[in-house]
């Protein structure tokens, strides 16, 4: 399974969700890629993925607390969730909002999570975290 093929799909799901049409059909296209993927992931994902994994000895997924610093668009967070990880968190300079549309219409979650900032000031709290990315 190619990033590309990945990014392709996620571009799609923001693209409706900026202009407020359904995407569920292209997340479950999305984490279909994702999932024959985790056998072998891209290698954008592949140290990442092997890093939290080794959380999930003392964590379930779904409690594991990932925050994605300069997140983009948020492909590897949304790659994470559609792995199970659905405690994904993120800042960038950008517009992210959309993200949270996505978080709240595909896993009824009505926290903002991703939040538009300089990047010098986290806005959330310390010791949230089990696992911080930062991949500029």
């Amino acid at each position: 399974m190619s990033w590309v093929e990945l990014k392709n799909e996620y571009t799609l799901i923001t693209k409706k969700a900026q202009e407020k049409k359904p995407f569920l059909k292209n997340w479950i296209r999305f984490t279909e890629l994702v999932n024959k993927s985790s056998e072998k992931p891209p290698l954008a994902m592949e140290t990442l993925i092997s890093s939290i994994k080794k959380l999930e000895i003392n964590k379930k997924k779904n409690q594991i607390t990932i925050f994605d610093h300069g997140c983009g668009a948020g492909l590897k967070a949304m790659y994470l969730a559609a792995l199970g990880y659905k405690n994904v968190y993120g800042v960038d300079v950008g517009e992210v909002n959309y993200i949270n549309i996505l978080l709240k219409k595909i896993f009824n979650i009505n926290e903002q999570r991703f939040l538009k900032t300089d990047g010098k000031r986290e806005p959330f709290k310390n010791s949230k975290f089990d696992f911080i990315i930062s991949s500029q």
